[in-house]
């Protein structure tokens, strides 16, 4: 079933805030430290690149934060994060290990962005305040503890198919990604709205989102952005955005489309007991 969404659109499989047991309180405090991340398996042509260079991907190899794994043709990776939290990188993908995080030293936070091809993935039961996110070029995917493919191919739309547990997907913008120091309030209220855009996406659903209607909001955004970036003068308060850029920022998001069909491929089914 098709549905027009009347606001935002950054979906991405962001692995969202999961439920549960402890809070922030209840675990022992501490400093944000990087988390762990290795290769559990490899097969055909797979490379990883990070700041020393780039190497043939071998078992136990551990991915700094910031490493790009690749695969090529007939190729495949397995990874482990943390304490539990795998995923399967299939052929002709290219996935960025863009932040590993142990909030207070233990608080799992992981965002991965999947620059192209397909992933599998089965994070581990996540705790209060943790997060397990998966961002593509229109969308971010936030989990709830749960099992779920992403599949960002050239020409086509960005798709999740949840096979267990649930995923928030909300369009992802990344105008909005780079830091403004002039009038943050509007900044934070552009992105409240696209917020307000997600969508839960069920066991045995698959969601896809329309990449020009991504692209249209982004494109949109970036010129209220743009205003916001505009240095005030001494003495004067931060600039305030035209109506008529917000006015087309709100019409955006009310354009942009998210499809959801009460199904999942058999592929994806299979890919995700491979991995369990």
């Amino acid at each position: 079933m098709k549905r027009m969404f009347a606001w935002t659109f950054i979906w991405a499989v962001l692995l969202a805030s999961g439920c549960g047991g402890k809070t922030a309180d209840e675990t022992k405090k501490g400093k944000d430290v990087p988390n762990t991340a290795k290769v559990v398996f490899s097969v055909g042509i797979v490379s990883v690149t990070d700041s020393a260079g780039s190497s043939p991907a071998q078992t136990d190899m551990i991915l700094p934060v910031g490493s790009t794994v690749s695969t090529g043709p007939k190729s495949q990776c397995n990874i482990l994060i943390g304490d539990s939290s795998y995923v399967s990188i299939k052929e002709n993908s290219k996935l960025v290990l863009a932040s590993l995080v142990r909030k207070g030293g233990s608080l799992e936070e992981s965002t991965l962005d999947l620059q192209g091809g397909r992933i599998v993935a089965t994070p581990k039961k996540l705790l209060r305040d943790e997060g397990f996110s998966v961002k593509t070029r229109t969308a971010v995917a936030a989990v709830r503890g749960t099992k779920f493919v992403v599949t960002n191919e050239p020409g086509e739309d960005v798709k999740v198919a949840v096979i267990e547990g649930k995923v928030e997907m909300k369009p992802r913008v990344p105008s909005l990604e780079a830091e403004s120091s002039a009038n943050p309030e509007a900044v934070a209220d552009i992105q409240k709205r696209i917020d307000a855009a997600a969508v839960v996406v069920s066991e045995n659903q698959t969601a896809s989102i329309k990449t020009a209607s991504a692209v249209a909001l982004d494109t949109a955004v970036q010129s209220a952005v743009e205003e916001v970036k505009k240095a005030p003068k001494e003495g004067e308060a931060a600039p305030a955005i035209p109506a008529a850029v917000i006015d087309n920022v709100f019409l955006s998001v009310k354009k942009v489309e998210i499809s959801t069909e009460q199904k999942v491929s058999p592929r994806a089914e299979e890919e995700v007991r491979e991995l369990d």
